[in-house]
C-alpha cells in the first residue's frame, strides 16, 4: 500500500497552494492526487467571460505548477475511508495517509436543472464557472442588441460567487458605450444567496438591504 505523510485530494488553486505551503513549513512527504493534466487559474474565468482574458492566459500544464518536492499522483479519488486513513482511486489504487487535505473542487450537476445542458448547447445560457463555455459568454453578450439578460450569483459552495458580476458590469459598460444604435436591453442580477458589497472603502463590508436589484442599460429615446 502506498503511503504518504500528507495526502491532498485535488490539484486546483487550493490543493496546489496548500501543498506548497506545507513544503515551505517543513513537511517532507506531500502528495497531491489530481487526474487532470491542465491546471486552470479559476479566478480568471470571470475575466474570460467579460472579454478581458483568454483561456490560454489561465491554463498551465499541471506539471509546471506542481510544487517542487511534491509527489504528483495522476489519478482521481473516488472514495475516502477516514476510519482506516485511506483513499481509493479511480484506477483502483489504495493510498494511506497520516494527514489529508480535501480540495477536490466541484463538478457540474447538469441533471439538477432540467434543460440546462440544452440551454448551454443552444447558446442562450452560459457561465464563467464552466470552463468549456466561459469563452462563449462574452461574444454572446457583446452581440446582443435587444431583449433581456439575467445574471445570477451562485450560492455557496460555488467558489467566489460574487465575481460572477464581472461580466454583468462589463456588458453594461459595453452596451452603454456604443456610439450609435444602442440596444434596448434590460439587465438584472439576482442574488440567490447573500452577497456582501463594499459600498465605501473606509467602511466595513455591509449587507445590501434587498436580495435583488436591477439596472437598465437602455437609454431613453
Amino acid at each position: 500500500m502506498e503511503q504518504h505523510d500528507v495526502l491532498i485530494v485535488g490539484g486546483g488553486n487550493a490543493g496546489i497552494s496548500l501543498g506548497a505551503r506545507l513544503l515551505r513549513d517543513g513537511a517532507s512527504d506531500v502528495a497531491i492526487v489530481e487526474g487532470q493534466g491542465v491546471h486552470r487559474y479559476r479566478p480568471l474565468l470571470n475575466y474570460v467571460g467579460a472579454g478581458e482574458a483568454s483561456m490560454a492566459s489561465l491554463e498551465r500544464p499541471m506539471a509546471a505548477v506542481m510544487p517542487k518536492g511534491c509527489t504528483w499522483i495522476r489519478d482521481s479519488v473516488v472514495a475516502v475511508d477516514p476510519a482506516n486513513s485511506t483513499v481509493t482511486t479511480r484506477e483502483g489504487r489504495t493510498l494511506h495517509w497520516q494527514s489529508m487535505g480535501l480540495c477536490p473542487g466541484m463538478e457540474e450537476d447538469w441533471d439538477a436543472t432540467p434543460g440546462l445542458r440544452e440551454a448551454y448547447v443552444g447558446g442562450w445560457a452560459g457561465s464563467t464557472f464552466v470552463p468549456a463555455y466561459a469563452a462563449q459568454l462574452w461574444p454572446a453578450l457583446k452581440s446582443l442588441r435587444t431583449g433581456s439578460v439575467v445574471f445570477t450569483v451562485p450560492p455557496e459552495p460555488a467558489p467566489c460567487g460574487a465575481t460572477a458580476l464581472k461580466p454583468l458590469f462589463m456588458a453594461c459598460t459595453h452596451w452603454r458605450g456604443r456610439v450609435s444604435s444602442r440596444p434596448s436591453t434590460s439587465t438584472s442580477w439576482s442574488l440567490v444567496r447573500r452577497c456582501w458589497i463594499n459600498r465605501r472603502p473606509t467602511r466595513p463590508w455591509s449587507r445590501p438591504s434587498r436580495r435583488t436589484a436591477s439596472t437598465s442599460c437602455a437609454r431613453p429615446g
